[in-house]
């Protein structure tokens, strides 16, 4: 009896589950026959499509917009003149409005709550009307169709029913729904698809760029940055790879970066007035009574200055650089007490130059200006007032100096222009051998022995052959 019950339950749910099934193909042929339908919102049934191709037509400054469909019921209407970019496809524009408020609620309560169409990031305008053979119209704010121009349907696009409408949008609200995403881009002639994850990658791209906080800048900088993005997202419209895209992200953000934020100046001039308190300390810990006249004055202009330079600097790490060069440039400032070991670094920098000339060594030319390199050389470093100034003058004499031509050296040079001036002695050329007698009727018929040898060994298989010849001659006659 357990058994009976059990078979009974699993005939009962099997028949079940085939009743179900045999009402859901009737509900589904009771909207159209040829789409699957699938009624996944309260009083919405949605039958499934693909966006399958995409072209365009120029009328006057606008661009209509023909998407194909691989399901729908539009059918053919009145002709709409223009330059079509695929006109053997897509011959008609419809001139109908049942689609004009699609994507709003129409005139029977129903929502059409999911966008149909995106270009480079925006959402599309309304349909205008069937175009026949599966395919819509769509009258866009676009004045021309330009090369990357990007139109995307992600899964659940939905497109309307020309029958609801037709029947006055009575009965149960139907639409078509996209199962797949899909991207096409503009490639300079015709829209052809997109990888629809570097599609959404470039949307994103752009939307981030779009969505800078222009907030956080002052005038000015409101203005680079707009200009920033309007020219980074124009480039964006072109990429066509994920490369090219990064690339473009990268460029932005580097540029972005450049410009200041209200919060940069405001940290900017937190640290320069920092740097203004820290060189105030740096001249308050010096001693007047260290110093000579001239160079406590010389210290005081450098503190003049201090501000102004601070003032200039365009970042942080500026001044930064601002503060250690005028820290510097004041302790090369002599006190009185170093002043005797730098007399002492001066004259041996004298020395050194004077040294290094050797009038002698030079005709008169280069020792006249060698003795006068020497003398100013010497006069310079004698004004010198840091070991920086010093040190500087001291190479640069020593450098001019090694470039004066010595006597040796003119000597040398002379001798190898005397060298190059010279007319070079005609080599004998060798003398070319006759021929003897002997060898002439050699050359004649080719050369060498060689020749000979073949001659003797043909003359040989000759005669061989008579004997043969001779011989069976005299068998025949015997």
């Amino acid at each position: 009896m357990k058994i009976l019950k059990r078979v009974n339950s699993k005939i009962l749910v099997l028949l079940t589950a085939l009743l179900l099934t045999v009402l859901s193909l009737f509900a589904g042929f009771n909207v159209m026959s040829t789409t699957k339908a699938n009624a996944d919102t309260a009083g919405m049934t949605y039958m499934d499509t693909q966006v399958k191709g995409l072209a365009y037509v120029q009328n006057g400054n606008s661009v209509i917009l023909v998407f194909r469909l691989t399901e729908s019921d539009y059918d053919d209407c009145g002709e709409v003149k223009g330059e079509f970019s695929e006109p053997t496809k897509y011959a008609y524009i419809s001139s109908l409005s049942y689609f004009k408020d699609f994507g709003s609620l129409n005139s029977a309560g129903a929502e059409f709550n999911q966008p149909f169409a995106y270009w480079n990031g925006g959402i599309g305008d309304s349909m205008i009307g069937s175009v026949g053979a599966n395919a819509v119209a769509h009258r866009t704010s676009l004045n021309k169709v330009e090369y990357g121009l990007l139109i995307y349907f992600p899964a659940g696009t939905t497109f309307p029913c020309l029958t609801y409408f037709k029947n006055d949008c009575t009965g149960t609200p139907t639409a078509y729904k996209t199962t797949e995403d899909v991207a096409f881009c503009f490639n300079g002639e015709k829209f052809e698809k997109m990888d629809y994850n570097i599609a959404m990658t470039r949307v994103n791209a752009v939307e981030s760029i779009k969505n800078v906080d222009i907030s956080m800048y002052f005038e000015a900088e409101k203005k680079e940055v707009a200009d920033l993005v309007q020219k980074a997202t124009k480039q964006l419209d072109t990429c066509m790879s994920l490369l090219d895209i990064q690339n473009a992200v990268e460029e932005f953000n580097q540029q972005l970066s450049k410009i200041k934020t209200v919060e940069d100046y405001a940290q900017l001039n937190s640290k320069k007035a920092q740097a203004k308190q820290e060189i105030s300390t740096f001249f308050n810990g010096m001693s007047e009574s260290a110093y000579g006249e001239n160079e406590w004055k010389t210290l005081m202009q450098i503190k003049a200055e201090s501000g102004m330079l601070i003032d200039e600097a365009a970042d942080m790490a500026a001044v930064d650089k601002v503060v250690a060069g005028i820290q510097y440039k004041a302790g090369e400032v002599l006190t009185e007490e170093e002043k005797p070991a730098f007399v002492q670094f001066v004259a041996a920098a004298v020395k050194n130059v004077q040294d290094a000339f050797v009038a002698t060594l030079y005709r008169e030319a280069e020792a006249t200006q060698g003795a006068a390199l020497v003398e100013e050389g010497k006069k310079a470093l004698e004004k010198a007032t840091t070991y920086d100034e010093a040190e500087a003058l001291e190479l640069s004499y020593l450098a001019k100096i090694d470039a004066l031509k010595t006597a040796a050296e003119w000597e040398a040079e002379e001798e190898a222009n005397q060298d190059k001036d010279e007319p070079q002695p005609e080599q004998p050329q060798p003398e070319t051998e006759q021929p003897s007698k002997e060898e002439e009727p050699k050359k004649m018929f080719g050369c060498g022995s060689s020749v000979i040898s073949t001659w003797m060994v043909i003359g040989l298989a000759v005669m061989a052959a008579l004997i043969v010849i001779m011989k069976n001659k005299k068998r025949m006659d015997i």
